[in-house]
């Protein structure tokens, strides 16, 4: 998909994968592509600055805040429910990481299905009540 839209796209062996990312376990691995144009984010630094700007446009973030559910009309999710109180919000992002499938259990009459990942976000715009 890369070349079709002019980007240099190379094959690598695994050696030549094992010489980029020396921690891999290349035994299994027929080979790959390596696209230079490519980016890569420290992945705690990306989620500081995302938080940076979120509170820039007005969001407030609740660390080490366990979200225990959702407040839920209907189809739509209006709010996050804590330990230590509910939160109201016009929009909610669920990116919980690997937990995110137990979290989002209860979300399947709504849609959603969450699978296993690495990271975790729950972020809220418009939110009242906040604890």
């Amino acid at each position: 998909m890369a070349k079709v839209h002019g980007l240099q796209v190379d094959i690598v062996t695994p050696q030549e994968i094992k010489e980029r990312y020396p921690l891999i376990n290349v035994d299994d691995i027929l080979g790959g592509t390596f696209i230079p144009s490519d980016g890569q984010a420290n992945p705690s630094n990306a989620a500081l600055s995302l938080a940076k700007g979120a509170r820039q446009r007005g969001a407030q973030i609740f660390e080490d805040t366990l979200v225990t559910g959702f407040l839920t009309e209907g189809r739509r999710i209006t709010g996050v429910k804590t330990a230590q109180g509910h939160i109201q919000a016009d929009q909610v992002v669920l990116a919980p990481g690997m937990w995110g499938r137990d979290l989002a259990a209860g979300l399947n009459s709504i849609g959603i299905q969450a699978a296993g990942g690495l990271g975790r976000v729950v972020a809220a715009r418009g939110s009242t009540g906040a604890p």
